[in-house]
């Protein structure tokens, strides 16, 4: 990979995470109207971690774990039915293994991705970019700017993932032929999605995930 492509990728994973604060901010007034809040769901769930033993969890372990579970076993075992199917599918068990509306939509954007550059490149990249995410943006980040004042903070956050926004855009723009291309490169067959969604196992999964996200909602 060059390095180039690697500074883009890191700009889509940030700007992953910006379009996903709208969701957020959405999903929390949604919750204000019911008298409920979304904001210690997403206090534990992002942020920098407390002890080490989490830190190292957060930010090495489970990174590895994961992309080893859904990039290498998941989308290695369904790429047999196709490059696109098995990103997509991987994506979305992805998701919802996160188990709360917080996460659900960002972990299936970032899945896509990674699921991309696992196919692209290696698992390697995918491990990488993972870890610059939970390492760099929800750790590191947190921590270097905790000392500042709310808006100062946000306003930092605003700057550097607002850019990381438009540099993807303007290279969405720039490179939207190459990527119509790869997205009608391969045809996917919707016997296996339907397959795939009438799977027990999945509809099993997808009915838990679900159910214990609306539960932590309302609880």
């Amino acid at each position: 990979m060059r390095f180039g492509t690697l500074l883009v990728l890191l700009c889509v994973c940030m700007a992953i995470q910006f379009i996903n604060s709208f969701w957020i901010s959405g999903l929390e007034w949604f919750m204000n109207l019911f008298d409920k809040s979304i904001m210690e769901t997403l206090e534990s769930v992002s942020g920098s971690s407390d002890s080490l033993s989490m830190f190292l969890y957060a930010s090495i372990v489970a990174p590895i774990t994961e992309e080893l579970i859904f990039r290498g076993y998941i989308q290695g075992s369904l790429s047999r039915f196709g490059r696109k199917f098995s990103i997509l599918c991987s994506a979305l068990l992805f998701g919802f293994f996160h188990g709360n509306l917080v996460q659900i939509p960002y972990a299936f954007l970032a899945g896509l991705l990674l699921g991309y550059v696992a196919a692209e490149y290696h698992i390697v990249w995918s491990v990488a970019i993972h870890m610059f995410n939970n390492l760099v943006l929800a750790d590191l980040l947190t921590r270097a700017t905790s000392g500042l004042s709310v808006e100062i903070a946000d306003a930092i956050h605003m700057i550097l993932f607002g850019m990381a926004t438009l540099v993807t855009g303007i290279v969405l723009i720039v490179k939207r032929k190459a990527i119509r291309n790869y997205l009608q490169g391969e045809w996917m067959d919707r016997r296996c999605l339907k397959r795939f969604f009438l799977n027990s196992g999945t509809i099993v999964l997808l009915l838990i995930m679900g159910a214990n996200s609306l539960l932590l909602l309302v609880m």
